[in-house]
């Protein structure tokens, strides 16, 4: 089973436009609402890739009644922690002129210590059968860099980290299975700026001489990387025409993750990502894809060894 847990759930709005133009009003052509964030969009594509998944996340409010309505409805098994205050709405903008879209983050409210010891409570009592375990999203204010790490002391389950940061160095001690920040991200967690190929792989090394049993370092549309101690691949996403990108990596994230859980290779773990991420792309919603679609797809993608 995978346990797919995270701190920061988002009651999504997404907005098409048939033009945006800043500094004027503008009429949106239609409106749609779902839960999203990078924990919830793993998991469901981890539920659509056929995966035994539950999700774990806190939510509050009327915005987060909203949210756990919509997860119902699908029928993605979840627990849900009670939160004080409301689950942050965060605003995609659809220009398709332009073909441009734009991501307006609300950032996630704090959470008290009763909280977050509830949420701790909860994890420790799902992951006691998961075999593997995904753990994405920003942590919110005031929550110490070492809470995912001390998630990790507790479980033996393979764990897949989309983290960043404080966050993603303290948890290395603890040999994830696959860390996976964006190249931004590697950036920012290691404090440099990682001009050409050469210090990119470099340090990803790093990672994995520090515990990271692979990393995973996407960079959009363009090539990416992934290596481990032994072996570096470089990965060719697919070309597509891209409606709405948001929640791509997150899919890539959780289609890996059910793969994994399956125990299939690294490698067709890979590549069964790389097809959630090109079907998310193509759709209006975030993870708004279809196993079929995702299955074809993963034929067509290419890894190249270094």
């Amino acid at each position: 089973m995978i346990l797919t847990a995270g701190l920061s759930p988002a009651w999504q709005q997404v907005l098409r436009f048939d033009g945006f133009c800043v500094d004027q009003v503008n009429r949106a052509r239609d409106v749609h609402w779902c839960a999203s964030g990078k924990t919830t969009n793993a998991a469901l594509a981890s539920w659509e890739m056929g995966a035994d998944v539950k999700m774990l996340t806190i939510i509050g409010g009327n915005t987060g009644r909203d949210f756990r309505r919509h997860i119902e409805s699908i029928g993605l098994p979840s627990h849900w922690v009670p939160g004080l205050t409301e689950t942050r709405i965060c605003t995609t903008v659809v220009d398709q002129q332009k073909s441009t879209t734009t991501e307006l983050v609300q950032n996630s409210p704090s959470i008290d210590a009763e909280e977050l010891q509830c949420f701790v409570d909860a994890f420790v009592v799902e992951s006691r059968r998961a075999s593997t375990i995904v753990l994405s999203g920003s942590l919110p204010a005031g929550t110490p860099a070492g809470f995912f790490a001390s998630l990790l002391a507790g479980t033996s389950a393979k764990a897949i980290l989309d983290i960043r940061g404080h966050e993603l160095l303290e948890t290395l001690s603890y040999t994830p299975f696959v860390v996976k920040p964006n190249l931004d991200e590697l950036r920012l967690t290691l404090q440099k700026d990682l001009k050409d190929t050469a210090e990119v792989l470099a340090a990803m090394q790093l990672l994995n001489e520090r515990g990271a049993q692979w990393v995973i370092v996407t960079d959009g549309s363009r090539p990416f990387f992934v290596s481990s101690l032994n072996v570096v691949y470089r990965v060719h996403p697919l070309a597509t025409s891209v409606v709405n990108p948001i929640g791509c990596g997150d899919c890539f994230t959780g289609a890996f993750a059910a793969a994994i859980d399956r125990q299939e290779t690294v490698e067709s773990a890979i590549c069964l990502g790389v097809a959630a991420a090109t079907d998310s792309a193509r759709g209006f919603l975030p993870a708004d894809l279809k196993k079929e679609r995702v299955q074809k797809l993963q034929k067509r993608v290419q890894l190249e060894e270094m």
